[in-house]
């Protein structure tokens, strides 16, 4: 169900998108239009084209191409999930709170240090949002050959982690294990244990407090709570052709007053532009030429 929550919220996103950028596609077809007639029909367009006007048009499209583009991430996130792994020292609670956080015994939960030795996956739904849970292996010194091999892939999760939890039931905070995404600092067993230190939040797997405030934390440090409204790009092949888009309109902008070149730059921008729409004939521009100015008629 929850899949399929994430599958539907992914084609929402994907037709505001389309809808933006037909409207997108529309404003630049009447600047094509309008660039075109001054090249092609100048005789019929007696005030000649006003580049200035036509320069802050484009440059207000390259705007909203450019915060279209800075949405992927997040689109990334509708699509794949937030991946998250939950670190620490050996016997700090991790796979505890794996299984506290799925709602059922996924992980083997042991006083003995060392237990968990590859990692363990489960997965939660928030706000229709999948997030990749990874208990990882304890990470001490003076781990066995086969213990080792299981820090390193924690390490290796660990730094290519959208967001990590990183487990602590003393003072000392460990080091961040080379991670590169968000860190959120956990003091767990909070329910024998008296929290003290730096941490961003105070949980107990064996009560369950806090559990629902890491479930928000956790939410909105993924940076999930902005896709409730608005367009994001889903697809790589979008903002492919999104970045294309905002290189054409960019380049026009420095094209200047130079019309040839300004129709070139726009022309390439309209077509990346139809990829994602699906209106790519250059039949539609001529058909603007003759709609808006009447040319010929």
């Amino acid at each position: 169900e929850s899949l399929a929550l994430v599958r539907a919220g992914g084609a929402l996103y994907f037709e505001k998108l389309t809808k933006e950028v037909f409207a997108l596609q529309k404003k630049l077809k009447d600047i094509l239009a309008a660039v075109a007639v001054e090249i092609d029909y100048p005789e019929e367009d007696e005030s000649g084209a006003d580049f200035v006007d036509l320069l802050d048009e484009i440059k207000k499209l390259h705007n909203v191409v450019v915060k279209l583009l800075s949405g992927y991430s997040v689109g990334k996130k509708i699509r794949d999930g937030v991946t998250v792994a939950i670190c620490g020292a050996p016997n700090v609670g991790k796979s505890s709170l794996l299984n506290s956080l799925v709602g059922f015994d996924k992980a083997i939960v042991s006083p003995e240090a060392g237990t968990t030795r590859d990692a363990v996956e489960g997965t939660i739904e928030l706000g229709g949002i999948i997030y990749n849970l990874i208990d990882t292996a304890g990470i001490r010194e003076g781990a066995g050959a086969i213990e080792s091999i299981g820090i390193e892939r924690a390490k290796s999760i660990i730094s290519s982690a959208d967001i990590v939890l990183n487990l602590v039931d003393k003072e000392t905070v460990p080091e961040n294990f080379g991670a590169t995404g968000k860190i959120i600092t956990v003091f767990s067993k909070c329910d024998i244990l008296s929290p003290r230190g730096k941490y961003d939040i105070a949980i107990s797997s064996a009560t369950g407090e806090g559990l629902d405030k890491l479930r928000e934390l956790l939410f909105s440090e993924s940076g999930a709570e902005k896709t409730a409204d608005g367009a994001y790009l889903i697809k790589e092949r979008h903002f492919d052709a999104l970045s294309r888009t905002e290189a054409a309109l960019g380049a026009a902008l420095k094209s200047g007053d130079t019309a040839d070149l300004l129709r070139v730059d726009l022309f390439e921008a309209w077509s990346a532009l139809g990829e994602i729409t699906g209106e790519t004939a250059s039949e539609e521009i001529v058909s603007a030429i003759f709609e808006k100015f009447c040319v010929g008629k």
